[in-house]
């Protein structure tokens, strides 16, 4: 991604009644409300975004995306459907709506990326998608790459255990515990802060991380805060320095830089140095597209 030039722009969600996808084709869109900030990255990372959602967007010089939006109720009953779970439940939800989240486009060896771009094509083809949509398959597969990007372990597997197992009631407490650490993340978290203000027993809490996300709960807070630190990094105004973008959130900074390196394939550095660049003014910026079913 050409780091540089930025433009800032209000977004309100069109559909007000309904969540959507940022989702981006490429280069990069840092998406903000109040004081989070999420990072849609071509190939790496979109951004859900609620109902009635107002936001901040600040595309990088190549950014080139879409905005998907859905129906809550439709992916519910398409997940269900999916994972094969018992009709008519209401009792919980499989993922929150009701708050802005990021995901990764690639899950083990799966590139949803790829899946989400072909189907988006498929649909972009059709001289009149609303009304082929209705009659084609199309739409179905649309809801099917959004559910394997939000719910990927389930989707994909990736133990043996049953169904009914994968969809213990600990599940959807996660959403509780992930809006907890997320709101704390700059702080120094322990996991029996997490499970005691979360009422969650330390068995479901690694159970509920290891099934859904693949990997442990401090695992999980790591990639959080090298998130976060990558998208202030990607948006670096004036004066920003690594150290001071690390610090909130890593007390050990060479520990920090190996595994950021570890994990994005470049020194925090190098991505610092690289939105430094600056473009040509005459660059356009282009902002997210619609697309709908």
């Amino acid at each position: 991604m050409a780091g540089g030039t930025t433009t800032k722009m209000k977004v309100v969600s069109v559909r007000h009644n309904q969540p959507s996808l940022i989702f981006p084709i490429e280069g990069s869109v840092r998406i903000i409300r109040g004081n989070d900030a999420f990072v849609a990255e071509a190939g790496r990372t979109a951004v859900l975004l609620p109902a009635n959602c107002p936001i901040t967007i600040e595309c990088d010089a190549i950014y080139r995306g879409v905005s998907i939006m859905f129906e809550p109720e439709r992916f519910e009953q398409s997940a269900a459907q999916l994972l094969n779970l018992p009709s008519g439940r209401n009792d919980h939800q499989l993922v929150s709506l009701n708050r802005i989240a990021q995901f990764r486009l690639t899950y083990d060896s799966r590139d949803i990326s790829s899946m989400m771009v072909q189907v988006l094509s498929a649909i972009e083809t059709l001289q009149n998608p609303a009304y082929l949509l209705k009659h084609c398959n199309l739409s179905t597969a649309l809801y099917q790459v959004i559910i394997a990007l939000l719910l990927p372990q389930h989707v994909f597997g990736g133990d043996q255990q049953p169904t009914a197992a994968k969809n213990s009631p600990g599940l959807y407490r996660l959403q509780h515990v992930v809006r907890y650490i997320d709101e704390n993340l700059s702080d120094t978290l322990t996991l029996r802060d997490v499970r005691h203000y979360c009422k969650i027993s330390a068995r479901a809490l690694q159970y509920s991380f290891r099934t859904v996300y693949n990997m442990t709960p401090n695992q999980w807070i790591q990639e959080r805060k090298l998130t976060a630190v990558r998208a202030a990094l990607l948006s670096a105004e004036k004066g920003l320095t690594v150290t001071s973008a690390a610090m909130p959130f890593f007390g050990n900074l060479g520990d920090f830089a190996r595994r950021y390196r570890s994990r994005f394939g470049e020194l925090p550095s190098a991505t610092l140095a690289r939105q430094n660049v600056g473009q040509p003014d005459e660059q356009r910026v282009r902002g997210p597209e619609m697309a709908d079913d």
